[in-house]
């Protein structure tokens, strides 16, 4: 057994009976029917771009009762988003930040932890674990935060900060395959996304990488003489890189790193 060591996030919980259908207004998962999964989410402005990103879950309430987990520094600006579209709809919003805790692990189980949902970690098996107190016992075999981000990499995983910052547009970042229902109904932002979805057209793309050579997140990649993306993330044992792809390079595989002529990349298939 693995785990991500404890942490506080940002929680926001939508609740009422109309919970549902106004947080489906808001964002770009769909709310609806979440039972045991935690499912990633892009909260969007009119224009598509990523204004910040998400975790949704059913609370472990019986009412229509909803969770939005973020990062702590967030809860405050992710609070005001909601509350400036909560008009005619029958939910309530509350700040819950600091009074539930989080651990991550690859465990059918903790008996200690007050209950459990599926994990949006890209390895299967993965349940995130709450709690509504302070664990004093340590945590099941941690993994250390250079095993996290080598894990990451390698696996094609973008975080916040690095492959998704504000004002993307999520496809470029791949976020429509994990975070974003197009079967649902209307939201902030949903003709944009629509319309990139139908007409299958972006300037840039993530892509994961082989690496041969030295690699630093910021160096800039070509082919054939030709500028085609920057780098983002480098695993911390150089094997395996995140970038994005301009269009100049969609088609090719094989690059050269601008900054260092003998290190070369490699489009690989995400893990």
């Amino acid at each position: 057994m693995e785990s991500f060591p404890l942490e506080t996030p940002g929680l926001i919980e939508v609740r009422g009976p109309d919970a549902v259908r106004f947080l489906n207004g808001q964002i770009t998962q769909d709310a609806r029917n979440l039972g045991d999964a935690t499912r990633a989410s892009c909260i969007t402005d009119a224009k598509g771009r990523l204004q910040f990103y998400v975790e949704i879950l059913q609370s472990p309430k019986a009412d229509p009762c909803l969770w939005v987990a973020t990062r702590f520094d967030e809860r405050e600006e992710i609070l005001a988003r909601l509350d400036r579209y909560l008009i005619a709809d029958d939910a309530s919003l509350e700040d819950l930040s600091g009074s539930w805790h989080r651990l991550r692990a690859d465990s059918p189980g903790l008996p200690d932890a007050n209950f459990s949902r599926t994990s949006t970690w890209p390895e299967p098996n993965w349940r995130d674990y709450w709690f509504d107190f302070l664990p004093t016992s340590p945590a099941p075999a941690p993994l250390s935060p250079t095993e996290i981000e080598e894990r990451r990499i390698r696996l094609g995983s973008p975080i916040w900060g690095r492959e998704i910052t504000a004002g993307l547009l999520p496809p470029e970042a791949r976020l429509d395959t994990s975070a974003i229902s197009f079967s649902k109904g209307c939201y902030i932002g949903q003709e944009t996304l629509s319309r990139i979805k139908s007409a299958g057209k972006l300037n840039r793309k993530l892509a994961p990488f082989q690496v041969l050579g030295f690699l630093a997140a910021g160096d800039t990649f070509e082919s054939d003489g030709i500028p085609c993306g920057t780098i983002t993330s480098v695993a911390p044992s150089g094997q395996y890189a995140l970038g994005f792809l301009h269009k100049s390079g969609f088609g090719k595989s094989h690059f050269t790193v601008t900054e260092r002529p003998a290190s070369q990349l490699t489009l690989k298939e995400k893990a």
